[in-house]
């Protein structure tokens, strides 16, 4: 796709590779809080997912893959199920980790 810039030129508008809890909301149409509490409850519907620093974030493309294929019917919930109970919760490390996550998820 390609959008005017101000001086008259074409520029390339470019899909970002990695994506964070309010685009990802968006993508699903739920809301950023919804997507906050699945993370902390470890929701099976949440798409595979990267920490990045402190911050949890997605690949577009894993979530367009993930979407596809559960609307395919190659992706079941159980698969879904048994993806979370294989690679389980993120590690904590700390704490003092869940509150900056806290703090910085409430506020970005």
């Amino acid at each position: 796709q390609f959008s005017a810039a101000r001086n008259g030129l074409w520029e390339a508008t470019m899909e970002p590779e990695v994506i964070h809890v309010p685009e990802l909301a968006k993508m699903l149409g739920r809301s950023e809080s919804s997507i906050r509490s699945a993370l902390q409850a470890g929701a099976y519907w949440l798409p595979p997912f990267l920490n990045q620093g402190i911050r949890i974030c997605w690949r577009v493309s894993t979530v367009r893959k993930f979407l596809q294929e559960f609307e395919e019917g190659k992706l079941t919930l159980e698969d879904v199920v048994a993806y979370a109970k294989q690679n389980g919760e993120p590690k904590q490390v700390s704490g003092k980790q869940e509150l900056y996550e806290a703090i910085v998820n409430m506020y970005c």
